[in-house]
């Protein structure tokens, strides 16, 4: 919470949380400005006797007072991995950058095993708003950071999201260059504002199902799938699922009126069967392999 400080080669391994003040491994907060969290490693975090709920950080970039923002924030090269929260009823956050935050910059990290396919809730990033006031982040870049295996637990209603945005959206937080894999969903925005066809052109998805938009509880959000099928799942009448070049090693049912399924040519490969049982289908640019 004080201005200037560097943090650089430690490793960060805390107790399991058991109450909230704990639930975070490093964090930023008050109104520090000028801080540059690098080269760390943050593994082998979870939750003990966490009150339902309550989420578990491994780096948090806290905002919160709406009246003194924490500015110019340097997350970068630092290594997160096998962090966890409250089995079903908790959640877990890799690096989250949330409420009044200023030109935070997050890149070159590797985030990796997130959620451990335990939690309510799982994100590898995320920027997002906060309870104690409005303000949201801004001029936030998300950069060559590589994210991949981040999963809640399968009998939770959530899922596990490889980069979030709940708060801000376009033009306040950019995306370049990420690799992002092994979530459900891929990328989850929650403002319905970023163009999801040119973020999959500016950053590395081995596959990927685009709706955009798509109404989940009364609201409209962009999301990238890593399953055509749960793609399919979500999609309403006259939606269309477009697909990035990859394999999708899966079979596929289109089972809604009206929605339309494109690829990108010989390179978006479905690896296994698809069954119309609906009216009005299109079926696009998808090269369909039977082994």
């Amino acid at each position: 919470s004080a201005d200037g400080v560097v943090f650089d080669g430690l490793t960060v391994t805390p107790p399991n949380a058991s109450t909230d003040a704990g639930a975070e491994a490093l964090r930023v907060s008050g109104a520090a400005d000028n801080i540059t969290v690098r080269n760390n490693g943050v593994r082998d975090f979870g939750a003990a006797g966490l009150p339902e709920w309550e989420g578990v950080d491994a780096i948090n970039v806290f905002g919160g007072n709406a009246d003194d923002v924490v500015r110019n924030v340097i997350v970068a090269d630092n290594l997160i991995e096998n962090v966890s929260g409250r089995s079903t009823k908790g959640g877990v956050t890799g690096i989250s950058v949330q409420g009044n935050v200023e030109n935070a910059d997050v890149s070159d990290n590797v985030v990796r095993n997130v959620g451990e396919s335990d939690t309510a809730w799982a994100f590898g990033a995320v920027v997002r708003g906060t309870g104690n006031h409005d303000v949201v982040p801004s001029e936030i870049s998300i950069a060559q950071n590589n994210i991949s295996n981040i999963r809640s637990n399968p009998e939770t209603r959530t899922v596990g999201v490889g980069i979030g945005v709940e708060a801000g959206g376009a033009p306040a937080v950019t995306f370049e260059n990420n690799s992002v894999s092994d979530a459900a969903f891929l990328v989850e925005d929650k403002t319905a504002t970023i163009n999801l066809s040119a973020f999959a052109g500016n950053n590395e998805l081995d596959r990927g199902a685009i709706l955009q938009p798509v109404e989940i509880d009364g609201q409209d959000r962009n999301i990238v799938l890593n399953s055509v099928q749960d793609a399919l799942n979500l999609a309403s009448e006259n939606e269309t699922v477009k697909l990035v070049p990859g394999i999708y090693a899966e079979n596929a049912s289109v089972e809604t009126p009206n929605v339309t399924l494109v690829g990108q040519g010989d390179d978006t490969v479905i690896d296994g069967c698809v069954a119309v049982d609906a009216d009005e289908t299109t079926l696009s640019q998808v090269r369909i392999r039977v082994s």
